[in-house]
This record gives C-alpha cells, sequence and structure tokens, in this order.
C-alpha cells in the first residue's frame, strides 16, 4: 500500500462519506494535499486576490462542481466529522461562485504574464515599420523595381508618356525573389539591388542596416500578440459578463 493511499483509507475510516472514493480521492490530492495552501486559496477567492499565485496548476478541472456542494451541505454533517475530502468541498461551498473567483484570479495571472511578450512584440512591430518607412534605400528599391516593371510592361517610353503603374505591394516585391536568371544563381531582385550597387558601392550594406528592425520583427512574428489579444479579450468578456450578471455574489 503506497502512502497516499494508506492516507486516504484512514480518511474513510475516521470521516463521513459523501461523495464517492474516487472522486474523494481526486479533490483530497489536488486541494488538501496539493502545492497550493488550501485555506490561503479560499482566502484569495474571498477576497479575489490578484496577487495570489495558482502556480500553473489547472483546478478548474478538477473544482467541486454546484451539485457536489449542494451534496455535501445537505448532509448536515459537522464538519469534524466529515472527511478531508468533503471538508475542502464544504468549505469551498461557503465562498459564493468560487470558481468564477477562480477564473478571474487566473485570467489575471494570464494578463500579467502575457503582457511583456505581447509588448516587446508589438515594440517590434513598431520599430519595423518606422524603418520601411524612413529607409532611404528601401526607397530607392522600390523605384528601381516600379521603373523596372513598368519598362517591361509597356516599353522605355511609359515614364515620359504618363503610362504604367504608380506603384505595387510588398508581395509583388518579394515575388522578384521567384524570378530566377540564368543557373538559378540569382533573382530580379538580386538584379535590381545589382543595378543600385553600381550606382552606390555601399547600396546592399546600408539596406541591410537600415532594415534591421524589419528583420527582427520577422522573427517573432505580430500574428502571436493578435492571437493572444483575441482570446483574452474574448475572456474578459466573460469575466464582464459575469461580474454584471452576479454583481451582488462580489459586493461582499
Amino acid at each position: 500500500t503506497t502512502p497516499n493511499s494508506a492516507r486516504l483509507q484512514l480518511t474513510r475510516r475516521t470521516g463521513a462519506a459523501v461523495l464517492s472514493d474516487n472522486r474523494a480521492q481526486i479533490l483530497a490530492i489536488a486541494l488538501c494535499r496539493g502545492k497550493i495552501d488550501f485555506e490561503e486559496l479560499c482566502s484569495a477567492l474571498e477576497h479575489i486576490d490578484f496577487s495570489f499565485s495558482l502556480g500553473g496548476q489547472d483546478l478548474e478541472s478538477i473544482w467541486p462542481t454546484p451539485d457536489e456542494q449542494r451534496k455535501v451541505l445537505a448532509a448536515g454533517v459537522p464538519k469534524e466529522e466529515l472527511r478531508e475530502a468533503e471538508r475542502c468541498v464544504l468549505r469551498i461551498a461557503s465562498i459564493q461562485r468560487s470558481k468564477e473567483r477562480l477564473g478571474f484570479i487566473r485570467l489575471a495571472q494570464e494578463l500579467t504574464a502575457h503582457e511583456s511578450p505581447c509588448r516587446e512584440r508589438t515594440k517590434l512591430a513598431r520599430e519595423a515599420q518606422q524603418a520601411l518607412l524612413q529607409s532611404r534605400s528601401r526607397g530607392l528599391l522600390v523605384t528601381k523595381a516600379l521603373g523596372l516593371g513598368n519598362h517591361f510592361n509597356y516599353g522605355s517610353g511609359a515614364r515620359m508618356a504618363g503610362v504604367g503603374a504608380q506603384g505595387f505591394s510588398f508581395d509583388a516585391l518579394m515575388q522578384m525573389k521567384t524570378i530566377k536568371g540564368q543557373g538559378n544563381a540569382s533573382t530580379l531582385l538580386h538584379f535590381l539591388c545589382g543595378m543600385l550597387t553600381k550606382t552606390d558601392p555601399t547600396f546592399n550594406v546600408t539596406l541591410a542596416s537600415e532594415l534591421a528592425p524589419v528583420v527582427a520583427a520577422a522573427a517573432l512574428p505580430v500574428s502571436y500578440v493578435a492571437d493572444r489579444v483575441r482570446e483574452l479579450r474574448a475572456q474578459v468578456n466573460i469575466a464582464a459578463d459575469e461580474l454584471e450578471k452576479h454583481f451582488a455574489s462580489y459586493a461582499t
């Protein structure tokens, strides 16, 4: 017999059972003998203490259901005569909307945990945007690409004739990477940079330096921020709805 099972058997012999043995064992291990002090947890729930650490434990998945709480209350057994698990359930039943309070604390900790990485990614995205707008080399490259495209599509007199495209998306610029020269050694984008390097030998180095923030931002996609904000917004809306519907349960 393991120490845990021996301890549970002792509890069964010395306390009144209301819940099933299997359910009582799950609750006793998770709540009464877990890493978190149970009474401190209950105090945090009563005061909705956002500073209380849940230690990454998924307590919501094993939390006593309203039916289990009502069952223990309805049994009318004095606390000192109950098993360990039922005593925990009885204590939880004294806290109005305890699972929802637990959810508030969990949400607060998730918001705090994701604040730093979201801020970092947002900062990188802003820096990348500024780099793109302010890069002189990027402007020269785009202008050269636009002129080359109009030359191919409308002939050498396109600019003088006032015909051709006035601009293009960055997706089109990236497509130039797929247009390869003889032997697949270089692309149209390489060719454009080569043309500009003939005018300014430092062009490639300058372009790489000016767009360094873009490279850094690309390594940490802003989609992470969008996904997390979307998920957290949904959870915040649920919390707001809970408070609106059950405010009286949290007023004391």
